[in-house]
């Protein structure tokens, strides 16, 4: 595989802040469709412990390259969510993060249970199921950077550019792991 699990173990850490000018957030304006976008982005972010439920059900945790990866991702991706969220609140918009995670999550009621015992199934009964959820993340890891560079552009504020592009630099490298994975889970 070309993407190599034990150098990103090793530089694996919550998203750098430091220098990000936070004080600045509110002296520059963010449009209602930003402020949505945003909104938007910390839950997905927000929602990788679900999607990473669901991964764990299946085959793929057995495979202690992916489990390991996995484990660095969710930690990542939540400290991609807590800034969007901190970014969000200094501009203005209150909210209490853990009862809006809890309240996204709450909302998914019985259609998230059903989920995750057809995904165990459907992993157990075919071989390469786990393909399946690697391309998904793939899929998803490259729509959020990707969107993530269109509200970089879009929107001109300094402050979110500065933490966005961050940001980016992780999800290129959760992206290059899915992709690989789901390639060489495909050819093997």
């Amino acid at each position: 595989m070309s993407f190599s699990i034990e150098r990103y173990k090793e530089e694996s850490k919550k998203v750098d802040i430091t220098g990000i000018a936070w004080d600045d957030v509110p002296s520059h304006p963010l449009s209602k469709g930003d402020l949505f976008c945003l909104h938007y982005m910390m839950d997905i972010e927000n929602h990788v412990p679900l999607y990473l439920s669901h991964l764990l059900v299946t085959r793929a945790c057995m495979d202690p390259i992916l489990t390991a990866f996995l484990a660095c991702w969710n930690y990542e991706e939540l400290w991609h969510g807590e800034n969007i969220g901190r970014l969000l609140n200094l501009y203005g918009i209150e909210f209490d993060a853990q009862d809006r995670i809890a309240n996204v999550r709450a909302n998914l009621g019985l259609q998230n249970s059903v989920s995750i015992l057809s995904t165990m199934a459907g992993s157990w009964l075919l071989k390469d199921f786990s393909a399946v959820y690697l391309s998904i993340g793939a899929i998803n890891e490259l729509s959020t950077l990707t969107g993530y560079g269109a509200l970089i552009r879009k929107s001109g504020h300094p402050v979110l550019k500065d933490l966005l592009g961050r940001i980016i630099k992780d999800e290129r490298r959760h992206y290059a792991f899915y992709y690989n994975s789901a390639k060489e889970w495909l050819s093997g």
